[in-house]
């Protein structure tokens, strides 16, 4: 199931933003409505409420959800069907592989 949610966000400008900064945070904090900083009319950072997400690292909340099936370090594909393997790029088998000057 699919669901849209319309959200409003408070925008205002960095002069404003500047002297009324701590006043703003606080509300981010009480609300959890973003505030996006505008200059000139063109928007350049939003303010949003920080979410502790716990101890750790952010890749902490994927341990555990993925699977390993067969081998995860051997090729997929054998190096003789490799594409670079079998081209022949003009030169002779008796020829070296390298820089042709």
């Amino acid at each position: 199931m699919w669901s849209c949610k319309l959200v409003t966000m408070n925008a205002i400008a960095a002069a404003r933003f500047k002297a009324t900064c701590l006043a703003i945070l606080d509300e981010v904090e009480q609300t959890g409505a973003p505030v996006v900083i505008t200059k000139r009319g063109r928007p350049v950072a939003k303010i949003i409420r920080y979410v502790p997400h716990g101890d750790g690292i952010a890749q902490d909340s994927l341990r555990g959800s993925v699977t390993f099936v067969g081998d995860i370090v051997s090729p997929a594909v054998a190096p003789a069907e490799w594409e670079a393997e079998q081209c022949d790029s003009g030169r002779g088998k008796d020829e070296p592989a390298g820089p042709a000057w």
